[in-house]
């Protein structure tokens, strides 16, 4: 921050004194009010310095308008503090700014109000950081809800209930809530603390109420029980049904008070009774004592207690969640039209763009009810908004952990909206769904880390600035809105909500949707693939078909709860064909995926390897993919393969198709590849498919290699030395030069057509965005490893083809409750590249060598590298590898013996004896394989083609 900007905050930071000295709170709100564009992080990053900022207000005191006689530290800090409860009750537009700006204040001044010297203040002002804490609108909610934790235990230590019985107890029923809230997220986390904090929760309560009870603070008491019931409802230990019970007696006593009389009719105390009698209604909705029909009664008499209070027109948020309880009770009635009326109505509220997560579960309310009366367009009606809602509420996630639970609780949705449109008849719609449930969690996450566009397709470097500028704030005002309501409407706030301010709230997250939507306009006319990094957008079945030709079909799997679904999709089909398989389909294809990477992971072992044809017959056997070959029409030349969710590390090109036969002594097995002479490839969705349609580049000449940086991979240097033969124009960093920094900055690579990794990688299954390929290291900052997220930063502008000669280049993370593709392909294609190479597998150095020079060869014979060819090349060299006799490999030696001989020359004595003892070792090993060494899908199946 510059001079000038911040003699700017500290003058405010004086009128504010100025204000507050005056005696009355309105001056300052009203100092606060006129003020807007300085309630932002330049105060924040004034009260990083104590300094600074109490050497300007002594120096500049004589200027206020009611000088004092002395200006200690202890005092300038206690009116700061004063300032910053009142930024935290200041309900504008800039409350997250607010609440940043106080928490930023009371941390200054704890460096003030020493423990040891200022016991009480120090004590007051760690309970107001806990309270900003709990109510902080930036950053992740759980670890903010941590801080608040501390924070109030610490003022605990003043605040004993033998001195402080009251102000004791009001830090109790804080603690309570602040356990409920982090039990509830770490909850979705399956976290081991989740049952614990509710207990410490209840027994903050039971502290609180053996206090309020006999100081008749029954206010705070009749509060305490309304949380105290909602804690026993969470609960995670004990009976279920007696926990539920607990949680109702508890509403009970809580609305004894109101109905004696206790109280006068404020606006607060009523809306307090009718959140009361709006979750009582739950409770009796889920009540498993008592009769049934009973229950349902007495919770639709709370429903239209709490609707008395809570109107449209003063509570809508209140009055729409209220129609979602009032939806879920006339359901379990079996009043199905008025159930779909009341979650219809509360969607009126609850929009994606407004309130997301309420309005995911009265959408899932709403279809779940009307797909279960066989109502299948009221169904999907209610499953799209829910739909909605996800989408949007991932766009404003600001952690990854958050997206991760909204996959999870939104998971059901996809799965119920696409059988709906199947039990409808609507294919097209179903594979729409399919394709919208493939969330592209490795753009939202990049994302998340401030990518930008590319800064060098803009000659105006002004205008790029001003671009990523209004970008990262964006970035920052849209989340902090939305949680902003999310914590009014959760109950989070310190104050009942006001009507006015949720609907200003709500105006202005659409304005900064609306600014945002503009600028990805603005920014999609100059770096069209930038928009696909910010949020996910639909593709229809019509798009999908003018993917393909009349000669090609796309098959797309979809795991289901109960079964798995088969989309057959043709250029001319009006509908995709549907193949639904059974359940226990689906149980075998889960238990063989796990066993196939718990051998594959088996240190030592080579059973994988030698169980892998087997596997792949059962494989084949569980999917039917026999029956799915017989929908495919008989013109169909070439296939493109789209897996879901473990499916992605299957070699699904390599199933086998109908038995073995037996020519002469030879068993002959067809594959699925041998059934299309134009190729097998794969996508990861029909939207990424889309994409690298769009990047078409025929030119092929120009090849950048990476050639055995570690020096420990001496085929590597045979296969880099005999591919490099194909291309007119070459350019290899090879061994120690190979480096991290000498790949980023070479000039060569962003021009390359071809871009050839033959190295070490390597598949980071907990984390995969720390994947990555193996450099040579050397004396820059950079650590060899070229990761997932380097390589998505990585401007590939000029490439066709990125070829990953490498182990476990097509790994992809695996999760079950989404499909998300992450893996080093999928960075390769989003950097720029339409196609890529890479292994599933931890391959032979010796065979990739051989598969890739035969790869390249085919390549070759393509004047243009059109649509397709990649898969062609590559098939076609994995049929050569299958079939390969050793005689034809023992010739294949003998023509390649010169470059074998001039790799030689180049090795030390020592290297050149080990390369010279492990070519013969293999030989050996291969002759025992005769007559086919490389028939094993071992060798040849690794390697899949990804893209077009």
């Amino acid at each position: 921050m510059n001079e000038e900007r911040r003699q700017t905050y500290l003058n405010f930071l004086l009128q504010l004194f100025q204000a507050f000295l005056t005696g009355n709170p309105r001056l300052v709100y009203s100092r606060l009010e006129a003020n807007p564009d300085k309630l932002d992080d330049g105060i924040v990053e004034l009260f990083q310095s104590w300094t600074e900022v109490y050497s300007f207000l002594q120096a500049n005191f004589y200027k206020l308008r009611f000088p004092l006689p002395t200006v200690s530290p202890d005092l300038v800090a206690a009116i700061i503090a004063a300032i910053c409860d009142m930024l935290v009750q200041f309900d504008r537009e800039s409350k997250a700014s607010n609440i940043e700006i106080a928490i930023a204040g009371y941390k200054m001044i704890l460096n003030v109000f020493a423990r040891e010297i200022f016991l009480k203040e120090w004590a007051i002002t760690q309970h107001s950081l806990g309270a900003a804490y709990r109510n902080r609108i930036k950053g992740d909610r759980a670890e903010n809800l941590e801080l608040s934790l501390d924070c109030y235990c610490k003022a605990l230590e003043f605040y004993t209930p033998e001195a402080f019985s009251v102000r004791w107890a009001d830090i109790q029923n804080n603690l309570a809530n602040t356990y409920r809230d982090l039990a509830n997220i770490y909850k979705y986390r399956i976290h081991k603390n989740s049952a614990v904090n509710l207990e410490q929760a209840i027994v903050c309560c039971d502290n609180a109420l053996s206090v309020y009870s006999r100081f008749s603070s029954w206010e705070a008491w009749v509060r305490t029980q309304h949380n105290l019931a909602l804690i026993y409802r969470d609960r995670m230990l004990g009976n279920p049904a007696e926990n539920l019970e607990k949680s109702i007696e508890c509403c009970y006593k809580a609305l004894n008070f109101y109905t004696r009389g206790y109280f006068s009719p404020t606006e607060h105390h009523r809306w307090q009774w009718a959140k009361i009698q709006s979750n009582l209604s739950m409770m009796f909705c889920n009540r498993i004592y008592g009769d049934k029909t009973t229950n349902l009664e007495q919770a639709l008499a709370c429903c239209k207690k709490a609707l008395q209070v809570f109107t449209r027109e003063a509570f809508p948020s209140d009055w729409a969640d209220t129609q979602k309880n009032l939806g879920l009770i006339y359901s379990d009635l079996g009043q199905i039209d008025e159930a779909i009326s009341c979650f219809q109505l509360a969607l009126e509220i609850f929009t994606p763009q407004t309130f997301p997560i309420q309005c995911l579960w009265s959408g899932r309310n709403l279809g779940n009810t009307a797909f279960a009366d066989q109502r299948w367009t009221k169904a999907i009606e209610g499953y799209d908004v829910a739909i909605k809602a996800v989408e949007q509420s991932r766009i404003w996630s600001s952690n990854d952990s958050r997206r991760q639970e909204i996959t999870s609780e939104a998971m059901e949705v996809y799965v119920k909206v696409v059988q709906a449109c199947i039990n409808d008849g609507k294919s097209d719609k179903a594979i729409e769904y399919v394709e919208r449930s493939k969330l592209r969690n490795l753009v939202e996450l990049l994302a998340n880390k401030n990518i930008y566009p590319k800064g060098e397709l803009y000659t105006n470097e002004e205008e790029y600035q001003r671009i990523c500028h209004q970008l990262d704030q964006l970035r920052r005002d849209i989340p902090a809105k939305q949680r902003q309501l999310e914590i009014i409407f959760s109950g989070q706030a310190s104050e009942t909500s006001n009507n006015f301010y949720v609907e200003k709230l709500q105006q202005d997250l659409n304005n900064l949707q609306n600014q945002k939507d503009s600028l990805l306009k603005e920014i999609n006319q100059v770096d069209s693939s930038f928009k696909l990094t910010q949020q996910v957008e639909p593709i229809s079945y019509r798009d999908i078909q003018a993917l393909i030709d009349e000669r090609t079909t796309i098959i797309e799997w979809y795991l289901m709860g109960d079964c798995f679904c088969t989309f057959i999709i043709t250029r001319n089909s009006p509908y995709p064909k549907v193949l639904q398989f059974s359940a226990n389909d689906i149980k075998l294809l889960r238990k063989r995926t796990i066993a196939y990477l718990s051998l594959y992971y088996r240190k030592g072992s080579n059973w994988w390897r030698n169980q892998l044809e087997e596997r792949l017959e059962n494989l084949a056997e569980i999917l039917h993919i026999n029956e799915i070959i017989s929908h495919i029409p008989k013109e169909c030349d070439q296939l493109i393969l789209i897996p879901h969710q473990g499916m992605h590390i299957l070699p699904l090109h390599a199933l086998p198709l109908g038995k073995k036969e037996q020519i002469g002594n030879q068993t002959t097995q067809n594959y699925l590849l041998d059934k299309f002479p134009k190729g097998v490839r794969y996508a990861p969705s029909c939207q990424l498919l889309q994409l690298s349609q769009n990047r078409q580049r025929s030119q092929f000449n120009h090849f950048f290699a990476i050639q055995n940086p570690t020096d420990n991979l001496p085929y590597t240097d045979l296969e880099v030395e005999m591919s490099r033969t194909f291309f007119s124009s070459t350019q290899v960093l090879a061994k120690q030069e190979a480096t991290e920094s000498a790949l980023k900055l070479n000039q060569e690579l962003p021009l390359a057509h071809c871009i050839h990794f033959s190295c070490h990688g390597k598949f980071n299954l907990n984390s995969p965005l720390e994947s990555a390929l193996i450099l040579a290291k050397d004396e820059q900052p950079e650590d060899g490893r070229l990761t997932l997220a380097e390589i998505f930063g990585l401007t590939l502008n000029q490439c066709r083809l990125v070829t990953l000669s490498a182990c476990e280049t097509g790994l992809t993370g695996l999760n079950d409750i989404s499909d998300e593709y992450i893996s080093l392909p999928s960075g390769f294609l989003y950097a720029g590249s339409p196609s890529v190479v890479s292994s599933l597998w931890t391959v032979s150095d010796l065979s990739t060598a051989f598969l890739m020079i035969k790869f390249y060869e085919n390549l070759s014979q393509f004047p243009r590298l059109e649509e397709g060819r990649v898969a062609i090349a590559l098939n076609q060299a994995q049929k050569w590898l299958r079939n390969l006799t050793y005689e034809a490999f023992e010739a294949m030696v003998v023509q390649l013996q010169p470059q074998l001989d001039q790799i030689l020359a180049q090795l030390r004595p020592g290297k050149r004896f080990v390369f010279e003892d492990a070519i013969e070792e293999a030989r050996k090993e291969i002759c025992d394989r005769q007559p086919y060494p490389f028939a094993n899908p071992f060798y040849w199946a690794a390697f899949t083609a990804v893209g077009i």
